[in-house]
């Protein structure tokens, strides 16, 4: 069974699952904020982006990895410009997604900005000739992943399309996983569902929360 049979069958129908209670409420938490990391007025959400990148840039977490794997923002999500140079100036391997059909996504190394193209959505991702990886063979040092909410005990809340929760679902290697977002964005408690994978810690412009075992 290769790779994208694997993820197919990773994790439930989200789209059914929308009717049951706890999604629900999850489904009205994500468009509220939505709203509110778009409402973002550009004078806060840049020097709070930069801030998150600059504190973890000097964080042991960043300075000891070896390859890590980063996301490119949309819709307000805190930027990784500064991270993507200083990890390729630390010599480190780094890994951006790239979507697939199904819904499904990989990972590929690049050398630069110069490596990436549009995507589906319109979205900087690895070029097509570049060799990316699966679940099952991919095994970075640190992985950033984007959400609209993450909780004190590592739960995340994503956009919905399940991309990530496919992708960490069908992993083989555990791998250390870091939320990145602003800091409103972190919640007390979110409704853990089964498909989630938990954050190791959680990053912002306020520095590292750990999260509660």
């Amino acid at each position: 069974m290769n790779n994208h049979s694997v993820l197919k069958n990773i994790v439930p129908h989200l789209a059914g699952k929308e009717k049951d209670a706890a999604c629900r409420e999850r489904a009205d938490l994500r468009e509220k904020l939505k709203i509110a990391r778009k409402a973002l007025p550009p004078d806060k959400c840049r020097p709070w982006s930069m801030a998150a990148q600059k504190k973890l840039l000097a964080h042991e977490l960043f300075e000891k990895s070896r390859s890590i794997a980063l996301y490119m923002p949309i819709q307000g999500e805190l930027g990784t410009e500064l991270l993507l140079t200083g990890a390729l100036d630390d010599g480190k391997t780094v890994y951006m997604p790239r979507t697939l059909k199904n819904r499904l996504m990989e990972f590929a190394p690049v050398k630069g900005f110069g490596d990436l193209e549009s995507g589906n959505f319109g979205i900087p991702e690895p070029k097509k000739f570049i060799t990316g990886f699966g679940p099952d063979n991919f095994a970075p040092e640190l992985m950033l992943v984007p959400g609209l909410a993450f909780d004190l005990a590592g739960n995340r809340l994503g956009f919905g399309g399940g991309y990530y929760d496919r992708f960490l679902g069908a992993r083989k290697h555990a791998w250390p996983l870091l939320g990145f977002c602003y800091g409103f964005q972190i919640v007390d408690a979110l409704e853990a569902m089964s498909w989630d994978c938990k954050m190791d810690c959680i990053f912002s412009e306020n520095g590292c929360h750990e999260v509660r075992k």
